[in-house]
């Protein structure tokens, strides 16, 4: 019932963000990053953020059948890439599909799996295998939009969240969280904040999809 009344629209947008990651030799490294980000649901969307000159230094994103970051900082030169999957499987390091969800671009599939807990100012919505939770939305119960979103592994350990906050509507029916901190924890950890800027609706032509 908390999406059922969630129509996300095609939008572009863009905003100031901070890149913190671990270079070759394990030290810490934050970056300040100018981004561009598209979206366009159910599951296309990049995101390209400009780092010391370089206006390809950071990159994500996803298709319907995969996502992917690219680092590219003076310090660092990685790529990651997975499947849909993956964001429950262990895949985090800021993944485009995190983004999307963070974003308000949200599927709930298998419905059996799926217990909720209404608490007096949140609710949280978990999704369940076994006795494990793999996935978790928490809901702040006044407006009825997300604040936080947990991802687990097959163990149950936390291995990737979003904190969402200081919502904009778009639409009638979809607003957009101006503020995303995405935090990856497999590995050398990987922070990435969001402060998104102007946002306004567009329709996406083939070329542009591509």
């Amino acid at each position: 019932q908390y999406f059922d009344k969630v129509s996300p629209i095609p939008f572009r947008a863009n905003g100031t963000s901070q890149c913190i990651y671990a270079d070759e030799e394990g030290r810490p490294k934050k970056e300040h990053v100018d981004f561009k980000l598209w979206v366009n649901p159910p599951f296309d969307i990049y995101l390209q953020g400009d780092v010391a000159f370089n206006p390809k230094g950071v990159i994500l994103g996803a298709n319907k059948e995969q996502f992917w970051l690219a680092l590219r900082p003076k310090e660092i030169d990685s790529f990651y890439s997975g499947r849909w999957d993956d964001t429950e499987n262990g895949f985090a390091s800021a993944s485009a599909g995190i983004l999307l969800e963070a974003l308000g671009v949200i599927k709930l599939t298998e419905p059996n799996e799926w217990k909720i807990a209404v608490g007096q100012k949140f609710t949280v919505l978990a999704r369940c295998r076994k006795s494990l939770i793999i996935k978790s939305f928490i809901i702040y119960n006044c407006d009825l939009t997300i604040r936080r979103i947990n991802y687990f592994d097959p163990n149950g350990e936390l291995t990737a969240s979003a904190e969402i906050g200081d919502y904009k509507w778009v639409s009638d029916n979809f607003s957009i969280p101006r503020h995303i901190k995405i935090i990856g924890r497999m590995g050398d950890n990987f922070e990435l904040t969001l402060k998104v800027g102007s946002v306004r609706g567009m329709q996406f032509n083939e070329k542009q999809k591509e």
